[in-house]
């Protein structure tokens, strides 16, 4: 099913309700993106780790208050989260704060794999024997000293950013060692199940 046909009966249904086109993808990203991508990795990221996490913007009294709100204090021509941003000016966080771009929360895995700790990590993964049987090693470890050795101010050391590359190759090769290699015998149950 491509992306567009399974968003499709969300948008229907929207459209149905009269709703202008601002309101119509609000609710097909709470019908879909949110609860079945957004909020699904956020409560098995969360559970993985036995931690309760609760996202205040879900609280149903906020949900109940946001969705009251005409499109027109939701969202203006420079901003989403008019009402919020509105609301924190008048509680006096300063402009340049209430006023913030929204930004993802991303890890700053292009910076870290620059840093000698996680390049000597991450080369010792590049050349271990799982490696050597699955890839070739000699382009894994150039990618990995191109990276380390990028200027990323400029356009020529963009051009080195191979981040995902990197990340999901030593991603493969930990699992690989937890499952199949030296580390799995370490780790394997040690009770049998009948």
């Amino acid at each position: 099913c491509k992306p567009w046909e399974w968003c499709k009966p969300h948008f229907d249904e929207a459209a149905k309700q009269n709703l202008d086109i601002i309101t119509q993808t609000q609710y097909v990203d709470m019908v879909s993106y949110m609860p079945f991508d957004i909020c699904l990795k956020a409560d098995k990221m969360s559970m993985s780790q036995s931690l309760e996490l609760r996202v205040p913007f879900l609280d149903k009294k906020v949900l109940d208050v946001a969705l009251q709100l005409p499109t027109a204090c939701r969202v203006d021509d420079d901003h989403a989260k008019y009402a919020l941003r509105v609301a924190a000016s008048k509680l006096g966080f300063q402009k340049k704060v209430a006023n913030m771009p929204k930004q993802p929360f991303i890890t700053p895995l292009t910076v870290w794999l620059q840093t000698d700790l996680y390049y000597d990590r991450i080369k010792e993964a590049f050349t271990s024997e799982a490696a050597h049987e699955f890839f070739n090693v000699d382009y894994l470890v150039q990618m990995l000293d191109d990276h380390k050795s990028a200027d990323f101010s400029t356009v020529e050391g963009r051009g080195k950013l191979k981040m995902m590359r990197i990340w999901n190759i030593y991603c493969f090769l930990c699992w690989y060692e937890v499952f199949f290699g030296a580390s799995s015998e370490q780790l394997k149950p040690k009770t049998q199940v009948a």
